[in-house]
């Protein structure tokens, strides 16, 4: 269990500094009530979760990536939880998931651009 955990924190990290970028929206960057750390956690989730629609709670991966411990990671993703902005589901009774429900944190919303028009035939 731990190589397959290794294996996958580590293709996370790739996944995320290669290709991928985090999303902290403003109710979530300006809320009072969380730290400076479940802030930026929210980042990282969004920007492992970008591909799949969710990311796996990899509590050590995170605790590596921010050198803190796995406690304070812990209550970081309960705080979000309790918050409404994440939403952690287990799976076979052991693999947490993580979704983000946050609104306005779906990546469609930043695509942007103009909205394309027909042309006007007379």
């Amino acid at each position: 269990m731990k190589f397959l955990c290794e294996r996958s924190e580590k293709k996370m990290s790739e996944e995320c500094t290669v290709s991928y970028y985090a999303i902290i929206p403003a109710n979530v960057r300006y809320d009072n009530e969380l730290t400076e750390k479940a802030k930026l956690l929210y980042g990282e989730i969004t920007c492992l979760s970008n591909k799949e629609g969710y990311c796996f709670d990899l509590n050590n991966y995170f605790a590596k990536l921010y050198k803190c411990s796995t406690r304070a990671i812990q209550n970081s993703i309960s705080k979000l939880e309790q918050k409404g902005y994440i939403k952690v589901v287990i799976e076979d009774n052991y693999r947490k998931k993580i979704f983000i429900t946050t609104p306005g944190a779906d990546e469609r919303n930043f695509t942007g651009g103009m909205k394309k028009i027909s042309p006007i035939i007379i």
